[in-house]
């Protein structure tokens, strides 16, 4: 079976765990101690959700992503609208 590059799977993850993260900070800023400093923290994360989005966005256009795996025509467009 054909599979997303190693570099492809991390980037996603890392984005993944980063944005939650991010969330999290963002909207319970308000409920956690004043002298933790949360929000640095909070635009840091993003900046660097940022640049490896656009790492990513690189790598995509570089790499060539595996075949479809054979389906229905309208999970293809499924997929597609839900990935969009």
């Amino acid at each position: 079976m054909d599979r997303y590059t190693s570099v492809a799977r991390a980037l996603h993850w890392i984005l993944a765990v980063l944005i939650i993260v991010n969330l999290v900070l963002g909207i319970g800023h308000d409920a956690l101690p004043k002298d933790w400093a949360v929000m640095p923290v909070h635009k840091s994360i993003g900046l660097t959700v940022l640049a490896l989005a656009l790492l990513r966005i690189a790598w995509r256009w570089a790499d060539r992503r595996p075949p479809e795996e054979p389906a229905p025509r309208w999970q293809q467009l499924a997929a597609r609208a839900a990935h969009g």
